[in-house]
Formats: C-alpha cells, sequence, structure tokens
C-alpha cells in the first residue's frame, strides 16, 4: 500500500505529513467513510473509532482529509472486502459490482492542486456520487461512465477503493420509483342532481360524507395501487383528518416518511359537488397544501437521486413546483405535470417538461383558445416553442389524445361504460400512466393502461376508495 501511494503520487516519503487529523466538520475522509456506511445500509460510527486508524498516517495532499491509506486500513480492519484499482478501464463494471466506492483523484488550477474523494454507487441513471466539498447538497450524477468524466474534467492520479459488506450476500436491485409532490385533501362530497349555478339552491342527494383525496395524494395512491414504487412529498395537519389521510396512503403501499405533519393549521379540504350524470366541480381550501414550500422540497436531494419519475399538480405553490422541476433535471428524472388547476402562472413551469397531461379545459386555458377551434398547427407551434416531449389531453368519454412534436396525433377511444363518479378518473389515468412508463412500456400501451384503470374507476363511488388495483386492471384488459 506504500508503494502504490508512492508511485501513484510520486511523493517522496519524507514528505508526507503525520499528526493531526482535520476535524469531522472538515475531514473529506471522514465524509467519504460516513457516505460510504450509509449507501451500504450501515449506521455511521463516531469520528475518534475512524481517526483510531487515521492519526498517525501519511495525508496525501494538505488540508484534503484522510489518506487512501488509512480509509483502506479502516475497511479492512472491520472486516469488509476492499479492493484498490488504478486503471480507469476497470472503474465501471468495478463500482457496478461493489456495495460502493470511493473515487480520489486530483486536480490543477492556476492558483492551486486539490484533490478530494467522491463516494459513488451504481444506478440505473449512472453513477451517483457524494462529493466531499457538496455533501450537503446531496448526491450529484457522474454519468455511466467514469474514465469520460475524469478526462472530460481533466483530472488526474485517479485511485478507486471499491468495498463490499462481507455480510450481505447479494446487492439490492433497485425498483423503478416514482416521487409524487402535491397536495393531500380531505373531500366533502356532496351529491346534487346538477352542478350547482349561480344563485341555484339544492338539497342534497344523500348525505354528505368525507373521503380521502387531494390531487396530489390521488395520483400516489393511483400509481401505489397500481404497482409501482411510490414517495409522496407533501403536508397534512396534526388532526383527525391528517391521520386519515396518512392511513389511506399508507394502506395504498406510499411511503409516507417525508410528508410534513404541521400542528399549527389543518389539512386541507376539498368540496365536491358531484351531479347525478358522475360530473364534479371542485373548490379547495388548500391550508396545509401551502406549507408544500421549494425549500421543503430542495431539502430532499436523496429522493430525486433515486427518482425515475417525478409528478406534481398545482394545488401546491408554484414556486415549489419550479423547485421540484429543478432538480429533476440536476438528477436525470423524467417530468409528469398535471397542470390542475390552471393559473395565470401555468406557463412558467412548461418548458422542457417530459410528459404533459392536462384535460380538455386544461389544455385550451393553457393554448389561449377553445378547444374546438385548436388545430394541429397550433398545437405542434405550443409544443415546440416549451419544449414539451408528449401531451396527453384527456377527454372523458372520448378517450385522449396523444401529441408529440414533429408527429400527427392519435386519438385513443375509450371503452364505453356505466357512470357512477368521475371525481379522481384523471388522477387515476394519470397514476397508471406513469406506472406503466416506469416499468418500460411505450407510451401507446401505457395510454391503455391507463385508460382502463379510469375506466374501472369512474364505475365506482369516490375517489382513492374506488381505484383499481394492479389484478382489477389487468383482468379487466384480458
Amino acid at each position: 500500500m506504500d508503494q502504490l501511494i508512492y508511485n501513484q503520487y510520486r511523493i517522496p516519503k519524507d514528505k508526507w505529513r503525520y499528526g493531526k487529523r482535520p476535524s469531522a466538520e472538515t475531514g473529506c475522509g471522514w465524509i467519504a467513510t460516513h457516505n460510504a456506511l450509509r449507501l451500504m445500509d450501515l449506521p455511521s460510527e463516531p469520528e475518534e473509532l475512524i481517526r483510531e486508524y487515521t492519526r498517525q498516517i501519511p495525508v496525501i495532499h494538505g488540508n484534503t482529509g484522510t489518506s487512501l491509506f488509512g480509509l483502506f486500513r479502516y475497511f479492512q480492519k472491520r472486516n469488509f472486502k476492499v479492493d484498490l484499482l488504478l486503471r480507469k478501464k476497470k472503474f465501471n463494471r468495478a463500482v457496478r459490482e461493489a456495495d460502493t466506492a470511493i473515487l480520489f483523484y486530483r486536480w490543477r488550477s492556476k492558483r492551486q492542486m486539490g484533490a478530494h474523494f467522491v463516494t459513488l454507487h451504481s444506478t440505473r441513471k449512472g453513477f451517483m456520487g457524494y462529493n466531499t466539498y457538496r455533501n450537503s447538497d446531496g448526491p450529484d450524477l457522474y454519468g455511466d461512465s467514469l474514465p469520460e468524466f475524469l478526462e472530460k474534467r481533466k483530472y488526474f492520479g485517479p485511485v478507486l477503493m471499491t468495498i463490499q459488506n462481507p455480510n450481505q450476500t447479494t446487492k439490492k436491485e433497485e425498483r423503478p420509483m416514482v416521487l409524487v409532490i402535491g397536495s393531500i385533501n380531505m373531500d366533502v362530497n356532496i351529491l346534487l342532481e346538477t352542478i350547482l349555478q349561480p344563485g341555484q339552491t339544492q338539497l342534497c342527494r344523500q348525505a354528505v360524507f368525507k373521503s380521502p383525496g387531494g390531487k396530489g395524494a390521488n395520483q400516489a395512491v393511483a400509481a401505489a395501487k397500481l404497482g409501482a414504487e411510490v414517495v409522496m412529498l407533501g403536508c397534512v395537519g396534526k388532526d383527525a383528518d391528517g391521520e386519515k389521510m396518512l392511513s389511506s396512503l399508507q394502506n395504498a403501499g406510499v411511503n409516507t416518511d417525508y410528508i410534513l405533519v404541521k400542528e399549527d393549521c389543518p389539512t386541507s379540504t376539498a368540496y365536491i359537488n358531484v351531479a347525478a350524470s358522475g360530473e364534479n366541480a371542485i373548490a379547495v381550501d388548500p391550508t396545509a397544501n401551502l406549507h408544500v414550500s421549494a425549500d421543503y422540497v430542495r431539502a430532499h436531494p436523496e429522493l430525486f437521486a433515486k427518482a425515475d419519475y417525478c409528478v406534481f399538480q398545482l394545488e401546491i405553490p408554484i414556486d415549489t413546483v419550479k423547485a421540484a422541476k429543478a432538480l429533476c433535471r440536476k438528477y436525470n428524472v423524467k417530468t409528469v405535470l398535471n397542470p390542475s388547476p390552471a393559473n395565470g402562472r401555468t406557463q412558467e413551469l412548461l418548458s422542457g417538461i417530459d410528459y404533459l397531461i392536462p384535460n380538455e379545459t386544461e389544455a385550451a386555458a393553457l393554448l389561449g383558445k377553445p378547444y374546438e377551434e385548436a388545430t394541429d398547427g397550433d398545437w405542434q407551434a405550443f409544443l415546440e416553442k416549451n419544449y414539451i416531449g408528449h401531451m396527453v389531453i384527456t377527454l372523458g368519454a372520448d378517450g385522449c389524445q396523444y401529441r408529440q412534436a414533429g408527429k400527427e396525433p392519435v386519438h385513443y377511444p375509450t371503452r364505453e361504460r356505466q357512470t357512477v363518479d368521475t371525481c379522481g378518473a384523471g388522477d387515476t389515468f394519470l397514476g397508471g400512466f406513469v406506472t406503466a412508463l416506469s416499468e418500460g412500456k411505450t407510451e401507446a400501451d401505457a395510454i391503455d393502461f391507463a385508460a382502463t384503470a379510469a375506466g374501472i374507476q369512474i364505475t365506482r363511488s369516490g375517489a382513492q376508495a374506488a381505484m383499481p388495483t394492479r389484478a382489477e386492471v389487468e383482468a379487466d384488459m384480458v
């Protein structure tokens, strides 16, 4: 090991520095070790235990932190399988086969020469790395090739340390993950003969009742019940409605570990007018949803690092959606925007969206003209102007229309069904669509899957409770 360091860096042993370690707050070696343990799902250890192996060993470069020698010794003493590689051609495969790896490299600038550690692991997106200089910002995406990354930035002298936990016989397989950021509401269902008109009073067809809802929560529940791994970011009040909402999400299989629970505000409420025809009109008291802030979203970069698709709507602050969209771009996450309810700032969010899924009313608002008057040329110009990848306009009983810039639109009809309640049908469609996409299905197959799920949902009353399971959808598609 001593000779390896000497050969790689040509630093005479009499120039190696011994003595005081940098503090836990600034030591790159300590941070790299902490991240390596975290990526192996192991608890971190006190700095003193690492200091035991690193106090009197060489420091490769000034204030960089613990040397590779110290890290190597630390993991060896704890019976981890540790290997060192100098040949860059072997780096990609080595990281993919290890539980985690620590990459050390150096760089030159006009004023200084520096070096530091990156703790790496392999994901479907490529190599994610915790850079010791940017640790608080979460992991960064290092692309599909470490040699190309090093060459492009003109970094030199790389050494890769791979680490394998002997007690972990197989690496965990990652499932596609869908991150939903949005509203969580308790729905108050008011069943009338028709949608209320201005100045009109009606008697309810049956007693008013509550049920879990909110566009964000609905889409999360729909995706989870249809087989996706779903994590949600949102907010509820510390009250009875909030407890019911969390329970409904958890029962559907949604990960609620990151949802805010606020003591100083009630859970948001949606008042839903459901007509006998199944049509509905909704008014939302946002309350807790307004606490889904940009800072709250930015505090969870690790979720974006793991996510394959991120879904958001507009029942939360627009600035929060902007922050989520920026993180999606950083971590190479596909974006799915449901522009509902449409408002004057919706246009600010459109640029670069991968999948835009409005209904015909929302689509007309985005285009700025009635849906019936819009031409194919109007839609092509809209998609190209905003760099939108795909657009699916849901049309209720008429199915949906799929559009992509530069291609002919495709209309997908829907099967005729006995409609009971359309509330939540659009959310079920979106949940099914993103679930199918996350499994690698084509847009056409994803639309078929989503339309079947929404078709089953409208034959039942309620939102989340009416959403079908995967088994029900697959049986209906046969």
